[in-house]
Order: C-alpha cells, then structure tokens, then sequence
C-alpha cells in the first residue's frame, strides 16, 4: 500500500519548504555520476539563504469535494559566523479521495466497497541544512527529521471469499492498513579543491 515505507527511498521525507531547486539530468549522467546514473539524476537543492526566510500555506480540494488538504511551511536562514544555517519546518494534513463506483460483482444490492484513491494523511517534518569554511575547505551538513500517519485500506474481503469470518462479517469488511512513518538521515561532508581541475567531496550519511 502507498506510503507504507514500500519503497527504499521516499523524497516526501524533504519537506517542500526546504527546496530552492530540482535539478533533472539525463543524458550524461553516468558521465559525472558514474554507471548508476545511466537512466538519469535528479538531484534536490537545499535552500541555503544566510538570512531572511519564508512562510507558505496552500490548501486546496478535489472538485468530486473529498480529499481536503493544507500545508502549512516556515523557513528561516542564520549567518553564523562565516558560514550558515537554513531551517525548515512544515505540516501537511490531506483527507482522503475514493473514486471506487459500486461493487455489484460481490454485494447485492451494489454498494461502494473499496477504497481507491489518495490515503488520509498528516505529516510533521524538521530540516536543516548548513555549511561552514574552514580555509579552502568547506564543512557541511543536511538532515532532518520527518513523521507521517496515514489511513489507507487493503481490497475488500467479501463473506464467502475464504479470508473473513461470515460470523463476525456477514456483509464482508475492507481492511484499513494504520501507518506511521518515522524518517531521519543525516549528512556529514568535507570538500573543496584539490586544484584547477580536481574536486573532492567526501561524506557520510
């Protein structure tokens, strides 16, 4: 099920509000980025603003009249002495969408049984980003943390399908899948110039 930590990499960690940019490369990529970079890079600029800041809020609806959502996101850049720090915060809530018609193969009379559409949703994220020169070299650092809750549901189990009890569900049950979602990650780096035509950036994550 969508959201569910399915995939071993989820870029809805990185809040939105962090952003200042999304670079897509494709042809070439391996070329900078080695053979994994074959089919392409994409590569998620963090802001990196010394001062100032932003707040943002959208909030919107389908036009069907389900799947209300708002965000909600603050940004902030500090100088702290020759180098910076960016932080972000933002909250999403998103409700459900359910375009499932009428089941009429497995109910009767024909009634919505399944769930088919966005999972109701609230997320929590706190990011950073920073950097620091240390003469020619530059010390810097990203993270943050991030938590979703999410609601989303399996197909729906008729009673006489073999996997419910016609006991306990005589019209059948859909299954709700509950999820929480913790993501954390750090990155700790060292790079600059070994001279005109050499850089080197080493990091752990």
């Amino acid at each position: 099920s969508i959201g569910r930590g399915s995939a071993g990499t989820d870029i809805n960690a990185i809040p939105v509000s962090s952003i200042d940019r999304i670079e897509v490369l494709r042809d070439g990529a391996s070329v900078q980025y080695g053979s994994d970079a074959i089919a392409g890079v994409i590569n998620i600029i963090l802001k990196a603003d010394t001062s100032g800041g932003s707040v943002s809020a959208e909030v919107g609806q389908m036009y069907e009249g389900d799947g209300e959502s708002w965000r909600v996101g603050a940004n902030a850049g500090f100088k702290i002495g020759d180098g910076f720090i960016n932080l972000t915060g933002e909250y999403i809530d998103r409700g459900e969408t359910n375009r499932a018609g009428p089941d009429s193969l497995r109910v009767s009379p024909p009634r919505v049984t399944q769930r088919i559409g966005d999972a109701d949703m609230t997320s929590k994220a706190l990011w950073f980003n920073g950097g620091l020169p240390l003469g020619e070299i530059e010390l810097y650092a990203f993270g943050g943390i991030s938590q979703r809750e999410a609601n989303s549901s399996g197909f729906y189990r008729s009673a006489g399908d073999g996997r419910t009890i016609p006991a306990l569900y005589p019209s059948g049950f859909l299954p709700t899948l509950l999820t929480t979602a913790d993501d954390w990650s750090v990155a700790l780096g060292l790079r600059g110039k070994i001279d005109d035509s050499w850089d080197y950036d080493v990091s752990l994550n």
